[in-house]
């Protein structure tokens, strides 16, 4: 478990790789290799992790510790890509926004799972090729949280409609082709 507190530039050339195991959705446990997001200014500014064109991420899982439902933090983009990436089996729990793809290159992104409160997979202001295979974008970990954090259940309600109404899988804006 690695605490991040400031944001993280993967270079070109260079891959982030950790060993990966799939999450429990009712724990916080799962990921082997787990980066355990603080909060502070620096993280609510940019996004956690920038892969520069040509950089790979395989094998992580992100957790952002301060995000409960009581309090929602407008976190940006967990994984923003500029240009060609490669995005492997990685999970982002409690995550405001999960992957951001922009700009040019071809974005090979598989075996992810997302549970954010805004978008999973945001493609936008993109000339280049996105392939995803293995992606689920779902809000089973809030809603498994949920009545964990809330007295006898309350707000379970209020938690299902936040997310019907705020959570999306996958938004293409401004794409060519």
């Amino acid at each position: 478990i690695y605490r991040i507190t400031e944001p993280l530039t993967i270079p070109a050339g260079v891959t982030l790789r950790g060993d990966f195991s799939s999450p429990d959705s009712k724990t916080t446990d799962g990921g082997k290799t787990i980066l355990l997001v603080a909060d502070n200014q620096a993280l609510r500014n940019a996004p956690l992790l920038t892969l520069e064109d040509g950089a790979a991420l395989m094998g992580i899982t992100v957790y952002y510790e301060k995000q409960t439902p009581q309090n929602i933090i407008e976190y940006p983009a967990s994984v923003y890509c500029t240009g060609a990436a490669t995005v492997r089996q990685i999970a982002l729990l409690n995550a405001y926004h999960g992957i951001c793809v922009t700009g040019k290159g071809t974005v090979d992104l598989r075996s992810a799972w997302i549970s954010s409160l805004d978008y999973g997979l945001l493609v936008t202001d993109n000339n280049a090729s996105v392939s995803v295979q293995d992606l689920s974008v779902s809000p089973s970990y809030w809603l498994n949280y949920a009545p964990q954090i809330f007295a006898e259940g309350t707000g379970y309600s209020q938690m299902t409609e936040y997310l019907h109404e705020n959570m999306h899988a996958v938004i293409l804006e401004t794409v060519a082709d």
